[in-house]
């Protein structure tokens, strides 16, 4: 084989190889279970306010949840995303601060049973001088739930009750995509 063929076949490679493995690397923030059968995994859906840029913001925001163990979230200027925490079961709760106010009738306490996937009953808000609580909609429970399923990839969360990610529940497929390159 020439050496040009080679190089466009070592290229095509590397090309296809990016493709298929991007998305695998993307999924790495979500926590492992490890051996805990009874672990949890609580996806805390947060955006950015609508009416400000990201340059209105300064650097990340920090909210902190109590529960059997303490959470704490760095917000950063996203328009929007999940943040993942594997946690123990138990009853969690948002905890307000100066720059963070959770709103009436906005449940800012939950319960987490075990083994399951939950997505909290708020959604955060990021403003320009903190942060709020929302109730959270269909269609942000529904993006939330569509994240999960293209992200998780660890085989220890499938099975796991799926709690709160609205009508259309996400489906975490157990099989794992492989194939063989051989180059002759």
């Amino acid at each position: 084989m020439n050496r040009d063929k080679l190089k466009r076949i070592s290229f095509l490679l590397t090309f296809v190889t990016g493709l298929v493995f991007t998305p695998l690397l993307q999924a790495h923030s979500f926590p492992q279970p490890g051996n805990k059968g009874e672990v949890s995994l609580l996806g805390i859906y947060y955006e950015r306010d609508k009416t400000i840029s990201p340059e209105d913001l300064k650097g990340k925001f920090k909210l902190q949840m109590d529960g059997p163990r303490a959470i704490s979230m760095n917000l950063d200027r996203s328009e929007w995303g999940v943040l993942w925490f594997k946690v123990e079961p138990g009853r969690y709760n948002l905890v307000p601060t100066d720059n963070f106010s959770i709103t009436p009738d906005v449940p800012g306490s939950f319960e987490v049973p075990p083994s399951s996937i939950i997505l909290a009953p708020f959604r955060i808000i990021r403003t320009k001088n903190g942060a709020r609580s929302e109730t959270i909609n269909e269609e942000e429970r529904q993006k939330a739930g569509r994240e999960l399923a293209v992200n998780v990839n660890y085989p220890q969360w499938f099975g796991r009750d799926i709690i709160g990610f609205g009508s259309l529940r996400p489906v975490l497929d157990p099989e794992t995509l492989q194939f063989t390159v051989s180059i002759n």
